[in-house]
């Protein structure tokens, strides 16, 4: 046996002293790991942080070439009432989403999931049923010169009303592409608790062409067949 010096740090959202109380989770491991505890707050009771966080995302994707949005009227309203259950995870989708569908315009507080409408719209009832919402949509990224392949991509991630926008000082069509690919395995992996076989059921795609993917993007730490 070889002597090592480690410094763990371990995360979680479950409260582990009630599931040691439930026989969930080992005493003596909670205490040896339960060295300097922080205790981050949910987004939803973090303010005006929620804004920041969501500049920071779109900052981030627009410095990956994927173009630039603005807020128009009660879309900030609208974040800071929403509960975020996804927390970070769920705000940092919801950036790359919008600014997927509407790069180079204004975010209006229609183009937002129904569920998030009615934080900013004091006349609307809150509370939809997210089972009641539609899942996200996977397909293969078309090759170059595949028109058919684009369409097909882009009805997959639009709604019928709405249009992507090519930004004035155009984009890396491939890039773009391949960003969307990413951001619904990776989805989809969470969904499926990363069992590759129903992550692909999510998909749409064969288990071995979803494998071929995850490789391909460098997803494969915790996934398993």
């Amino acid at each position: 046996m070889l002597p090592a010096q480690a410094r763990i740090v371990a995360a979680t959202h479950r409260d582990l002293e009630q599931r040691i109380g439930l026989g969930q989770f080992r005493e003596d491991l909670y205490y040896r790991l339960n060295v300097f505890p922080l205790q981050v707050p949910p987004l939803r009771q973090r303010g005006e942080d929620i804004l920041q966080l969501a500049e920071h995302a779109l900052q981030r994707l627009e410095a990956q070439g994927l173009g630039r949005v603005r807020f128009g009227d009660g879309v900030q309203q609208a974040l800071l009432h929403y509960r975020w259950p996804g927390n970070v995870r769920e705000l940092q989708n919801l950036m790359e989403r919008l600014l997927i569908l509407h790069a180079g315009s204004i975010v209006r507080l229609a183009d937002l999931p129904p569920k998030l409408r009615a934080g900013g719209d004091p006349g609307r009832e809150s509370g939809m049923d997210e089972a009641a919402l539609p899942e996200p949509v996977g397909i293969d990224a078309p090759e170059e010169g595949d028109q058919e392949g684009l369409h097909a991509l882009m009805e997959a991630m639009t709604e019928p009303v709405l249009q992507p926008v090519l930004p004035e000082e155009g984009m890396d069509l491939r890039a773009y592409l391949e960003q969307i690919e990413r951001s619904l395995i990776e989805q989809a992996l969470q969904r499926s608790r990363h069992v590759i076989a129903h992550a692909a059921q999510h998909l749409g795609l064969r288990r071995t062409t979803l494998v071929e993917k995850i490789r391909k993007y460098g997803l494969g730490a915790e996934a398993r067949e």
